[in-house]
């Protein structure tokens, strides 16, 4: 059974949508039980489903794109990455090199080129907040809403 992730927003309201009739309802994200646990629900059509409510500020995108970060203070390095996924607050992305000395606080220019129809290169400033191994969690220098390509890109 697939487990469908569910986006609740901002007034803590999820919508949810049957698989099988497409059905749509929303509901009080406050009294489900709390992530990361998967929710069963039956619609009224009989379909029983599994959701997980995700309460991200910003829709998370996936992606396999490559690219490149560049870390201009300090000791200077330029690698390759992978982008693993992008949100207008942040990014993920492992390293396909070895990345020095990088490190949680570290400023960073993250550039790559989206695969949508348009091909526009975006450069991004991020701050490291979180790192394991070759993977590194990173925010925004810069709020990304003044980013339109960033923004077309990540349209669902």
């Amino acid at each position: 059974m697939n487990i469908q992730k569910i986006c609740v927003s901002k007034d803590n309201t999820a919508r949810i949508k049957c698989p099988a009739c497409a059905n749509c309802k929303g509901v009080d994200a406050a009294r489900l039980p709390a992530p990361p646990r998967a929710i069963k629900v039956r619609c009224g059509c009989g379909e029983i489903f599994q959701l997980c409510l995700d309460y991200r500020r910003f829709y998370r995108k996936d992606t396999k794109l490559l690219g490149t970060y560049t870390k201009e203070s300090g000791k200077k390095y330029r690698g390759q990455l992978l982008l693993v996924d992008i949100s207008m607050g942040g990014l993920c992305f492992q390293a396909l090199d070895q990345h020095g000395a990088l490190k949680n606080g570290d400023e960073l220019l993250v550039e790559f080129t989206t695969d949508d129809p348009r091909k526009v290169t975006i450069s991004r400033y991020v701050t490291i907040l979180a790192s394991s191994g070759r993977g590194f969690n990173c925010e925004f220098l810069y709020p990304a809403r003044t980013d339109p390509a960033l923004a077309l890109f990540l349209a669902p």
